[in-house]
C-alpha cells in the first residue's frame, strides 16, 4: 500500500498475515482506519524460510521464554520467544526466520522454560 496520506499512528504490529514467510505491517491510526503493508520481499527475491510454532505445557501453551536455535552451515540464528513489546502490545507467537538461499537447514534447537531441549535435525522450510 504506498499511502500519502497524513495521520497520527499510536502503535503497530507486525506478523506474517498471509503465510509466505515474511513479515507484514499493521499500523494503528487514532481516529482513523488501520494502515496494512503486505511485505513483498519472498516474492521478489525467491529467499527460504522457517516458520517456527511452539506448543508447551499448561499455563504457557505457546512456549513463552523457550529460545529457538537454528543452524544452517555456519551460521547460528538465535530467537527467544518474547512477544511482549510495551503496554498492551504483543507480536505474533509464530517466530519466522529468513535462511537466504539455503535449500535445507541442518538442526534446530528448542530450549524450553524449564531448560530441556528438543533437537529436530533437518526441519522442513517455506512452511
Amino acid at each position: 500500500m504506498n499511502n500519502s496520506k497524513e495521520t497520527f499512528s499510536n502503535g503497530a504490529i507486525y506478523a506474517d498475515l498471509d503465510n509466505d514467510g515474511d513479515l507484514d505491517l499493521v499500523v494503528n491510526n487514532v481516529a482513523a482506519k488501520a494502515f496494512v503493508y503486505k511485505n513483498n520481499s519472498r516474492e521478489q527475491n525467491q529467499n527460504n524460510y522457517l516458520t517456527v510454532s511452539l506448543k508447551y505445557k499448561d499455563a504457557n501453551q505457546f512456549g513463552i521464554g523457550s529460545t529457538i536455535k537454528m543452524y544452517s552451515g555456519k551460521q547460528i540464528i538465535t530467537r527467544e520467544l518474547i512477544p511482549s513489546r510495551g503496554f498492551q502490545s504483543s507480536v505474533d507467537y509464530r517466530q519466522s526466520i529468513g535462511v537466504g538461499k539455503a535449500a535445507q537447514v541442518d538442526s534446530l534447537i528448542i530450549i524450553w522454560p524449564d531448560n530441556t531441549k528438543k533437537k529436530t535435525i533437518h526441519p522442513e522450510i517455506n512452511k
